[in-house]
């Protein structure tokens, strides 16, 4: 489950449309609930209460700030459900007034969508798919039930204007959203590309420890704060800059900045053991130059290549196997090292065991968090540490948390460790800090004072 974080801009801009939603189905609720209680229409009474309580709900919910992902996706299917029903069973057209509920399914969607391009699942597909599909059988399909309308043509016609006013009003609201959603990525995009060029962004260490504790070096992570906006997630401004090209400049300003700080850590005695994991991504990767631009930026830096681990996805391989096995294997000759990330999520990772020069695997953080005896991840995990033992690979566990997961995963042969257990993502200064204190004889991290 993903907790959202409420101070951010796309997120507060969703707790916005469906705070919109939500008062809508309030207001409409109540005020349709007076008219049709004043008609002695009650047998639609319920319905309409099923509609203020799906309101309520969702004000309440995001009163209490619990409006997470799964949390959205159950208020869509709410208010799926209850339009659908309203379309069957209350808005029956008739010659002489036409339904007009179904045009809330383009709402609803448009909403979905805007929550699709802030966190992209497959369940939020399924219900943009199930609101398409119904405004079209409901718009073909006058009446598939052949139910009798059970609103006097009189007030219908109040309604037609009542709901036509308000479904524009919630299509405005979301679209105002959208574009600024979208001029808030196109924003983001330029403001990035000046923060390379002025060196706004930084570098973030989480340590990585092998099976005695000891600390071996970190992965490298981007973080970047806003002269404006402040900290921006990384999780934001990295999909942005993939959406926008950007991941090889990106990618290229990254090593540059990890190979300049191993080079200053090589004249350091109680870092220069340190290695350090870069991520690349796959539009770097499949760059024409990018064997070229690595050997570069290492030679200019003074890095020694040993200490590099470059970190690779299964996405790396997409393109061409045979080509991503020759730059590898051109960089490894330089003595720069390969990491598999995110090992066991794909489809083809022992594939890329066999064929590419790897020498670490990475087991995903999402077997490590149900690491336990006898569960389903325990048994993937035993077998990938296994594969990794028999091929003569280093096993790294990422995503450990508790002192039991990282006894557990030691007692299964893992090798090197990584997580918040030992800490989450630090400053250079912080990071070098605490390793010049680890490099003491029998130094468990994280150190002590």
């Amino acid at each position: 489950m993903t907790t959202p974080v409420y101070s951010d801009p796309p997120f507060q801009r969703t707790v916005f449309i469906y705070g919109a939603l939500s008062l809508a189905a309030v207001a409409m609720g109540l005020i349709w609930g007076a008219i049709f209680y004043a008609a002695g229409l009650w047998p639609i009474l319920p319905g309409l209460s099923l509609v203020i309580a799906a309101g309520l709900i969702g004000l309440l919910v995001i009163q209490r700030k619990h409006l997470h992902q799964n949390r959205l996706l159950m208020l869509q299917l709410g208010y799926l459900a209850l339009i659908v029903y309203f379309c069957l069973y209350i808005d029956i057209p008739t010659p002489s007034a036409p339904r007009i509920s179904h045009q809330f399914l383009l709402v609803l969607g448009i909403a979905g969508y805007i929550d699709y391009i802030r966190q992209k699942s497959l369940a939020q597909v399924l219900i943009l798919l199930a609101c398409g599909i119904s405004f079209v059988l409901f718009v073909a399909l006058q009446n598939p039930l052949s139910v009798e309308s059970p609103i006097p043509d009189e007030i219908r016609a109040i309604g037609i204007w009542f709901n036509a006013i308000t479904v524009v009003l919630l299509i405005a609201i979301c679209i105002y959203v959208l574009r600024r959603e979208f001029v808030r990525d196109g924003q983001i995009l330029r403001d990035l590309q000046i923060a390379m060029r002025r060196d706004q962004l930084t570098l973030a260490f989480q340590p990585q420890v092998n099976a005695k504790g000891r600390l071996i070096g970190a992965e490298v992570l981007m973080r970047w704060t806003h002269p404006t906006r402040g900290p921006i997630s990384p999780a934001i401004f990295i999909a942005l800059a993939e959406e926008g090209d950007l991941m090889p400049e990106l990618g290229r300003w990254v090593l540059r900045k990890a190979c300049e700080t191993l080079a200053a850590w090589q004249i350091d005695p109680d870092l220069k053991q340190l290695d350090l994991a870069i991520n690349v991504s796959a539009r770097q990767f499949v760059q024409p130059d990018f064997v070229a631009q690595v050997s570069g930026i290492v030679r200019a830096s003074g890095a020694s290549p040993k200490r590099i681990k470059l970190e690779l996805t299964e996405s790396v391989a997409l393109s061409s196997l045979e080509l991503v096995k020759s730059r590898m294997q051109s960089l490894a000759d330089l003595g720069i090292r390969f990491s598999l990330d995110d090992f066991g999520t794909g489809y083809s990772s022992l594939n890329y065991l066999r064929n590419l020069p790897v020498q670490e695997i990475k087991i995903d953080r999402s077997f490590t968090n149900e690491a336990r005896e006898g569960s389903r991840s325990g048994s993937l995990i035993r077998s990938i540490i296994q594969i990794g033992h028999d091929l003569e690979l280093v096993v790294l566990a990422e995503g450990v948390e508790t002192h039991s997961q990282f006894e557990y995963l030691k007692g299964l042969g893992c090798q090197e460790f990584q997580g918040f257990y030992f800490g989450a993502a630090l400053s250079h200064d912080e990071f070098t800090a605490k390793a010049r204190l680890a490099a003491r004889p029998d130094c468990i991290w994280p150190p002590t004072t």
